[in-house]
């Protein structure tokens, strides 16, 4: 197994740890890299912050970016150094737009590519966006930041890809080559823990925007349009208004109030898990967005899941993945609310509570 960062036309290997991060909840992946003592074979690898580079994992790419950091430090014994960089996505994140610019019933793809082709970052577009949109965009904004207003109207995810390109995408259909199990005599799994919390759920969510009028609508028709979901598992009174990001329809604040919901409900309940080496039983490596099924008696977790986040990490304890997994309802858009469930404070289970709306 082997991690390789390509960077200045030289290959760099041997690191006494390494770990790379990708994941469709965030949009910019990222690796941590260190080594000391003797680079095995040479001296210490010739890196400069800002620099281009490649990470490679078992010869397959998988971040295409920017070194961020480097970090070199010694003492009478030994010398050490450590690299951090990010996707090339990461400056739409970092960067501000200069100019405000008007767009008029555009796909939201073809918004995107006006917004990143200064970074030299192409847009892959993996699902339908939608209908075409008329929005303007404010000086000062992040790429991200705008382009991300537009995708949470249509609950669509934002990441990027192993060449650094910025992608448009939903839950993936694709599935990892087995499931995650922990059951008395049977388990794959080196370490499992899970968070369960109401603390970022409501009972009703109401979406308002505005839009603008016409000789057929006008008024209070489109003064304020609004529309509001419940999430029926709530039963405290807990309103949320949420703000459409651009001016929209009934049905698109409708959308868009389920979408908030849905992730809310999907993110509230979080497992997380550690795994033998970087590679499925199919010998692919993990990757974000796979559907997986877990069947965890411990955390009294079963059904399925989409891996939202992957870590690959090596170190003195050899080669480990990590995976945050989420429902399937924290990127779609849904209405119907799974129910939660609580950790129990004696057992350290998970117990189904079903309209119960905290967690002890």
């Amino acid at each position: 197994m082997s991690v390789v960062l390509k960077v200045n036309g030289t290959d760099y290997s041997g690191w006494k740890t390494a770990s790379v991060t990708r994941g469709i909840n965030q949009l910019a992946g990222n690796f941590s890299l260190s080594v000391s003592e003797q680079w095995p074979g040479s001296s210490l690898p010739t890196v400069g912050a800002g620099d281009e580079c490649q990470i490679l994992v078992n010869n397959t790419p998988v971040i295409t970016g920017y070194v961020d950091d480097v970090s070199i430090s010694y003492s009478a014994t030994s010398h050490e150094i450590s690299i951090k960089g990010r996707s090339k996505v990461a400056d739409l994140i970092d960067c501000s737009i200069l100019v405000a610019k008007q767009y008029t019933d555009e796909k939201i793809e073809r918004i995107a590519e006006d917004l990143v082709k200064d970074y030299g970052i192409m847009v892959v577009t993996e699902v339908e966006t939608g209908e075409p949109i008329t929005e303007k965009i404010n000086v000062g904004e992040s790429p991200f930041e705008a382009i991300s207003k537009f995708a949470e109207m249509r609950g669509l995810i934002i990441t990027d890809d192993p060449e650094g390109n910025l992608v448009f995408t939903r839950t993936s259909e694709n599935r990892a080559s087995a499931a995650l199990i922990n059951k008395p005599g049977q388990t794959n799994i080196l370490t499992g823990s899970a968070t369960l919390s109401m603390r970022d759920r409501y009972q009703t969510y109401r979406c308002i925007s505005q839009t603008k009028g016409d000789d057929h609508n006008n008024g209070e028709a489109v003064a304020a349009i609004k529309e509001e979901v419940q999430d029926q598992n709530v039963i405290r009174h807990r309103p949320l208004v949420v703000i459409a990001e651009n001016a929209g329809t009934n049905d698109a604040c409708k959308k868009r109030a389920e979408w908030e919901m849905a992730n809310r409900i999907g993110s509230a309940i979080e497992i997380s898990y550690t795994v033998n080496g970087w590679e499925q039983s199919s010998d692919a490596l993990w990757v974000p967005n796979l559907r997986i099924s877990v069947d965890d008696d411990f955390l009294n977790q079963s059904g399925e899941f989409v891996v939202s986040n992957v870590t690959l990490s090596v170190g003195p304890g050899g080669a480990t993945t990590s995976l945050s997994c989420v429902l399937p309802e924290s990127f779609t858009p849904k209405a119907e609310a799974p129910d939660t469930g609580k950790i129990s404070p004696n057992s350290g289970s998970v117990s189904n509570v079903g309209g119960e709306e905290d967690v002890r």
